[in-house]
């Protein structure tokens, strides 16, 4: 009894808190992908399946590295707009793409200094920041065509109306 009051007093004094459940789930997918990606990261070497070499600048192995990390960008950016219901700033858009790819080169890191059988390697660094920014221009592209489509439409409802 004493502690519903309580809650109940929170949730007036704090409406942002009836919104946590929603920021969860917004953010879910983004936090299971960054736990994905360490996962693999941290793994030891040889019980990654071999991927076959054809250079160092565009092997298999680097276009992982661009889709881990543009699918990071990508998913956070996401979780954001269905937090906040579509609106995002470019700052914040920029913010999360040097997250991910500042997690990028932290795990690089990590592998060379923790990691059994694994190596840091710069142009897997920089395969993440590419990913980090193909995330980012792709969630744009999508983003601004998504409210030019929704804009386009909200006109069309006005000039219906205004027919009628």
């Amino acid at each position: 009894m004493h502690l519903s009051w309580m809650l109940k007093l929170i949730k007036v004094s704090y409406p942002h808190i009836n919104n946590m459940k929603n920021t969860k789930i917004s953010y879910a997918p983004a936090l299971a992908w960054g736990i994905f990606v360490f996962i693999l990261s941290v793994l030891p070497g040889k019980d990654l399946p071999s991927i076959p070499n054809w250079s160092s600048i565009f092997s298999v192995d680097k276009i992982v590295h661009i889709i881990f990390y543009g699918g990071l960008t990508w998913l956070i950016l996401r979780g954001k707009r269905k937090h906040r219901d579509g609106g995002i700033s470019l700052n914040f858009a920029i913010g999360i793409t040097l997250f991910a790819s500042a997690y990028g080169w932290f795990l690089e890191w990590f592998q060379g200094a923790y990691c059994q059988d694994r190596m840091s390697d710069v142009m897997d660094g920089i395969a993440n920041t590419v990913g980090a920014l193909l995330g980012l221009l792709i969630f744009l592209y999508f983003y601004q065509r998504k409210v030019r489509d929704k804009t386009q439409r909200s006109a069309q409802f006005i000039e219906k109306k205004q027919l009628l």
